[in-house]
């Protein structure tokens, strides 16, 4: 049923795009596309502020194991390229998803992201459960909070981030079938 609603959703775009019918149409899809992105760079601007709240929790550390737990970390104010690219690669499949009314496509692309994320950091970068503080003059209560506030600094980005993409594509929707209904009321 819905691969017989997508493929009808498609010849009905390519059938207005090749015969001019419908430039508007194409007008307000880009529109929309393009509302999403800019609400998309919102969407990191919030993850960079949660970032900065670890960061400012770090202050309180020595120097030495401070830079040693960014590294570890990787704080910054920019996102990594492959993380910008793959925010908006997500605005782009939750628009066309809306678009095409594929809505369980997001579902399905939200429990594969929830999979790897979480096999990910229950398997390939789990935080020790203690480490040799001494050295450092960190004890483990503090370890132990640094460890908690990591987490959750990670879950609320992975959280916000992907929930600002989900809104960034609705936004951008909402604006073309607003789009939609001005054509109407011009024909």
């Amino acid at each position: 049923m819905c691969e017989t609603s997508f493929c009808k959703n498609i010849c009905e775009i390519f059938f207005h795009l090749s015969f001019g019918i419908s430039f508007l149409s194409l007008m307000f899809f880009l529109i929309g596309i393009t509302l999403s992105f800019c609400f998309g760079k919102c969407c990191g601007d919030f993850t960079r502020i949660i970032q900065r709240n670890l960061d400012n929790s770090l202050r309180t550390l020595p120097r030495e194991f401070r830079k040693k737990w960014r590294k570890i970390i990787n704080i910054g104010d920019k996102l990594t390229g492959p993380t910008k690219i793959l925010g908006f690669l997500e605005i782009i499949f939750f628009y066309l998803c809306l678009f095409f009314n594929t809505i369980e496509g997001i579902g399905i692309w939200l429990v594969f992201k929830v999979g790897t994320k979480w096999e990910t950091w229950a398997n390939v970068v789990k935080i020790p459960e203690e480490i040799d503080c001494t050295t450092a003059g960190i004890d483990n209560l503090k370890y132990l909070e640094l460890r908690n506030k990591m987490g959750t600094v990670i879950m609320q980005k992975f959280l916000i981030g992907t929930l600002g993409n989900i809104i960034s594509a609705v936004i951008g929707f909402v604006v073309f079938c607003l789009g939609g209904f001005v054509i109407t009321l011009l024909d």
